[in-house]
């Protein structure tokens, strides 16, 4: 961010010890350190908020792709049961297929009580 050496700092320090004075050099000290905190405070909050807001974007996005899924899966579903193909032209097993057909014969159990 900023490129300050050392002899920036000792340069920053003769002139606000010339400027300020020794007697109220450490209250300004302390004074800027607590507005450093200050912003830098701020700004973690900050990031924080934006990191929070993108993750409910983020969310209400996979909420509603997953909706949308849900809804053309209850479509098919629907179109199925009324025995209808389904609408998005996969071709897809209806009822009348999985259920065993019965041609009037009675499934052999093994025991005849007659």
């Amino acid at each position: 961010m900023f490129d300050i050496g050392f002899w920036e700092l000792t340069m920053i320090s003769v002139v606000a010890l010339l400027v300020i004075g020794p007697e109220r050099l450490p209250g300004v000290i302390k004074t800027i350190g607590q507005w450093v905190g200050q912003i830098r405070r701020m700004f973690a909050s900050l990031k924080t908020e934006i990191e929070r807001e993108a993750n409910v974007t983020e969310l209400k996005n996979t909420i509603s792709k997953e909706s949308e899924r849900i809804n053309k899966l209850m479509d098919e579903a629907l179109d199925v049961i009324e025995g209808q193909e389904p609408a998005s032209g996969k071709s897809s097993t209806s009822m009348e297929e999985k259920t065993p057909s019965t041609s009037g014969a009675k499934p052999s159990t093994g025991y005849d009580p007659e």
